[in-house]
């Protein structure tokens, strides 16, 4: 705990920020492929990896995308679906047992069948002092037997026949890693004083991380009003001119993709030319990798929009409170307008082109389009100038439920692939 905030960068050296977080990534990435070289110069057999891994935060020092590519072998007890969507199959091992859980021997039976369909290579075991794994004389508690005896009969058992073999969905969740340090940036200058800044490595103290919290409210309400399996897909890979693991998608969704460079703008321009559909938040590809604001935004020609004015950074609900942020949305012949709360708004000096306007987020005074559709070439993007809520906060679940059944209902789900495998 630090007894007072750090003074934010100031926005010229973001740039500079950005970068240097960056290159803190690459520097632990280059020193485990190095430690993995000299693994296997002594057992070729061996693999180096990462473990645990908390969330992502600019203070940490973490990219996903980038540590899933240095080493072979990682053991993950969180954000399990974007490492397995960035690494080769048998490469993300999950904690599987334990966690305050093992004392349900039901339960604890059914996890390895879980651990299956997650296509989760093995298990790690969280322990407590209230009900340890074992006694003192090295007997297994009924909890931790049961989920071990049933494990067994998974791995000689239908594993060998379907693990490695896991199948996604055509839904694609975007993943940036510089748009997640921009945003940091975005939040510590831009929010309110707490009178105490919590600088905790592993959960970045206090900070409300959009990129993470969007992707995986995509990533929720696909799974659950859907009932399709998204992946994610690495910033790094489009970047590259493709399409990561699980290959070409029917529909990228981007969650708060704000820094991104050219080559990985001109994949995606080329995917909805081609048919694809893209849906993006809020200030999509409008800084370069390093957090620099592009004086033409490189995807605004998808969105069917213009910004005037140059560069604005988003409204952020805690520091609005005399703001109405509801978002109203209209979609032609339905019936009714379909209302909910973002946690964060885009600009205001959105000109619409060739994109068409489907309802608004603010008041009579101040506000902005909440949704922008555009056709262009053959594929359809959806721009949605705000972040709705996280589907995974029990209080929240309708309104998040209410934006994705706008969302559904303005891509004609029924005729677009995000209703179809």
């Amino acid at each position: 705990m630090i007894d007072k905030d750090f003074t934010p960068p100031k926005v010229e050296d973001w740039p500079r920020a950005v970068d240097t977080l960056t290159y803190k990534v690459v520097q632990m990435t280059d020193f485990a492929e190095q430690m993995g070289r000299e693994a296997k110069s002594i057992d070729p057999q061996a693999e180096v990896g990462f473990s645990g891994v908390h969330k992502m935060t600019p203070f940490n020092g973490m990219d996903f995308w980038l540590m899933s590519q240095a080493g072979g072998r990682h053991k993950i007890y969180r954000d399990l679906d974007e490492w397995q969507s960035f690494c080769k199959p048998g490469a993300v091992v999950a904690w599987g047992s334990g966690y305050g859980r093992n004392f349900n021997p039901s339960q604890q039976q059914a996890h390895p069948w879980y651990l299956l369909v997650r296509d989760t290579w093995g298990v790690g075991h969280f322990t407590s002092p209230g009900y340890p794994m074992a006694d003192p004389w090295g007997n297994l508690n009924p909890g931790p037997q049961r989920f071990f005896d049933e494990f067994d009969k998974v791995r000689k058992g239908p594993a060998e026949l379907l693990l490695g073999h896991s199948v996604r969905d055509g839904v694609a969740i975007h993943w940036s890693g510089p748009s997640f340090f921009v945003y940091g940036m975005e939040w510590w200058a831009g929010t309110k004083k707490r009178g105490t800044f919590q600088s905790r490595g592993g959960t970045g103290g206090p900070m409300m991380d959009w990129p993470r919290r969007q992707g995986h409210a995509f990533h929720g309400l696909v799974a659950s009003y859907q009932g399709l399996r998204p992946h994610y897909l690495g910033y790094g890979d489009l970047h590259r001119g493709g399409f990561g693991r699980f290959g070409k998608p029917k529909v990228i969704l981007l969650p708060y993709s704000t820094a991104m460079s050219e080559s990985e703008a001109a994949t995606l321009k080329e995917f909805v030319r081609e048919g694809g559909v893209m849906v993006s938040c809020v200030n999509t590809a409008t800084r370069s990798v390093h957090g620099r604001p592009l004086e033409t935004p490189l995807l605004d020609e998808v969105l069917g929009i213009e910004r005037t004015g140059g560069f604005q950074p988003p409204f952020m609900k805690e520091n609005q409170e005399d703001l109405r942020l509801n978002a109203r949305v209209k979609i032609p012949d339905s019936e009714d307008a379909i209302e909910f709360e973002p946690i964060v708004v885009g600009p205001t000096n959105l000109k619409l082109t060739t994109g068409a306007a489907l309802g608004k987020w603010g008041n009579e005074t101040l506000g902005g389009p909440a949704f922008i559709l555009n056709r262009f070439g053959n594929g359809l993007s959806l721009h949605l100038n705000c972040i709705f809520p996280d589907v995974n906060e029990i209080t929240r679940l309708r309104p998040a439920a209410a934006a994705w059944e706008a969302i559904r209902t303005a891509l004609h789900c029924t005729t677009c692939c995000v209703s179809q495998s």
